[in-house]
């Protein structure tokens, strides 16, 4: 079955005029808001599809301008992956080449079909060699208007995987604002940063402006390298340069951290995971050693049952980070054992309440309908734990509890997974090695509440990037490439077989 997995390749490919035509930035495209496409075999395509939201009109932009005759490109509809684009102009990507797509400056987690789009948005699609990290070919569509746009949902706009919940995500933002210090900060460093994602998953004006100042002009205290690890999340989502954007760099002591073989203390996974968000967005590629070893690590350590650590949440972390690197040998298998374990493991009335897994939910693709009926129920848990102040978790919690609570539920709400919240920037020309950090022994602070329920340790990511150069790895032509084209379903049917490939290798191992 693995063998067969490792052939299962999708070809996603959108090769166009030189790289010198782009020069002056992305085409602006008139999108409509619902689109026809036909694959090589003659069968039509709807879009978006009936199990999907609204925005997810990725396609549509593509098909809006090749009738402008911008492009050209040949569409396959493959019964396992569903469909992804082949060739462009009739171009296809040499043996070590990818496509790789960018939504906003942000790696996409899934294919051409499942692609949220708003106005002002920007689809930048690069050839790259995935062995030497070579560009060449590259375009890059903006979302010039949304011809009739869709009605916005309830509870706040999203540009993720999953429809919102029933969060007032509005109340939840200013409950946070009234928690801010003078200063900018939260209080802890710790909660600072995972307000940070909270920001970045929504803009908040003021509280963002307030929160990304104190950012750039303190220097927190830090031990651990997950503390880094967060930290740089919490950098990145507010748009700030782990490097050189504040007095320290914070990348490069979870880089010596790296010991050849694996990140932090050996004996624990969650350095390791947590570590592939801030690397992934700071100029490290899939091919670098640090993250193929570093992945090979991680996927050691998941259990027989699919899980990380016997936990939902550790494990909806992991299929977080793991998403971005599903090109790599077993990284797919490994997160379709995970998806099994998390289904094993939902409630019976089909409602998590913990925001990591409605996160990693997102960064699979699933819409509700295709993960489990009824995902966010009349009495949705995530909103019910919400207090009249806004906050989240009973109001005689102690404020640090509410604070992370409310902070982890917001991007949750929105269908907003971490890798969709961090901006990228590239690596300095010269690192230096000679850091004089010291990292302690990461430890494992592990703390429940009813909306989070999170073995936690750090880490968050954001934002967008209106650069049109920003990419993401979707599929390659080679075998050390798994495909990861349509990880959002295509079809009742594919959402079936899905479910029964999950189930397959969960009752096998």
């Amino acid at each position: 079955m693995k063998k067969v997995f490792n052939f299962l390749v999708a070809v996603f490919f959108v090769g166009l005029t030189p790289l010198s035509a782009y020069a002056d930035g992305p085409i602006s495209i008139d999108v409509p808001n619902n689109c026809t496409a036909t694959d090589a075999g003659g069968a039509t395509h709807a879009f978006p599809q009936n199990d999907s939201p609204s925005q997810y009109l990725g396609i549509c932009m593509l098909e809006a301008a090749k009738e402008a005759g911008l492009m050209s490109f040949t569409l396959t509809n493959d019964p396992s992956f569903g469909l992804y684009v082949q060739s462009v102009n009739g171009i296809n990507p040499g043996a070590t080449e990818y496509w790789a797509i960018w939504n906003n400056g942000v790696m996409a987690a899934c294919g051409i079909g499942c692609i949220p789009l708003l106005q002002g948005d920007t689809l930048s699609l690069i050839l790259t060699d995935w062995m030497t990290n070579v560009e060449s070919t590259t375009v890059a569509l903006q979302v010039n208007s949304l011809l009739s746009p869709p009605p916005p949902s309830s509870g706040g706009a999203s540009s993720g995987g999953i429809p919102n919940s029933q969060l007032n995500v509005t109340d939840a933002l200013a409950y946070l604002a009234s928690k801010q210090r003078e200063d900018g900060s939260f209080g802890s460093p710790f909660l600072s940063d995972w307000v940070a994602l909270a920001f970045a998953a929504a803009d908040t004006r003021d509280a963002k402006t307030k929160l990304v100042e104190y950012m750039r002009t303190t220097a927190p205290t830090l031990s651990s390298v997950t503390d880094y690890e967060r930290h740089a999340m919490a950098l990145l989502a507010l748009g700030i340069d782990p490097y050189s954007g504040t007095s320290v760099d914070y990348i490069t002591p979870i880089v010596q951290a790296f010991d050849g073989r694996q990140i932090g203390d050996a004996s624990l996974d969650n350095d390791d995971i947590f570590a592939l968000f801030p690397l992934l967005h700071a100029g490290y590629r899939a091919g670098d050693t640090i993250i193929q070893k570093t992945t090979e690590f991680i996927l050691s350590r998941q259990g027989q049952n699919g899980s990380w650590d016997g936990s939902a949440d550790m494990t909806a972390a992991a299929i977080q980070a793991l998403v971005q690197v599903r090109m790599l040998p077993d990284v797919s298998l490994s997160l379709i054992r995970a998806e099994g374990y998390l289904r094993g493991e939902r409630p019976d009335d089909n409602s998590f309440s913990t925001s990591w897994v409605r996160q990693a939910i997102s960064a699979l693709s699933w819409t509700p309908s295709d993960w489990m009926p009824n995902f966010f129920t009349k009495d949705d848990r995530l909103a019910e734990l919400q207090q009249s102040d806004g906050g989240v978790e009973p109001e005689l919690s102690d404020t640090q509890t509410r604070v992370w609570a409310t902070a982890y539920a917001i991007p949750a709400a929105l269908g907003k997974s971490w890798p969709m919240l961090l901006q990228s920037f590239s690596k300095p020309t010269t690192i230096s090695t000679s850091s004089a950090i010291q990292i302690t022994q990461a430890t494992t602070t592990s703390t429940t509440t009813a909306t989070t329920t999170a073995t936690t340790t750090s880490l968050a990511q954001i934002a967008r990037n209106t650069n049109p150069k920003i990419k993401t790895p979707i599929t390659a032509t080679t075998t050390l490439q798994l495909a990861s084209v349509a990880s959002a379903p295509a079809s009742g049917f594919f959402t079936h077989l899905w479910s029964v490939i999950a189930s397959f290798f969960i009752n096998l191992l």
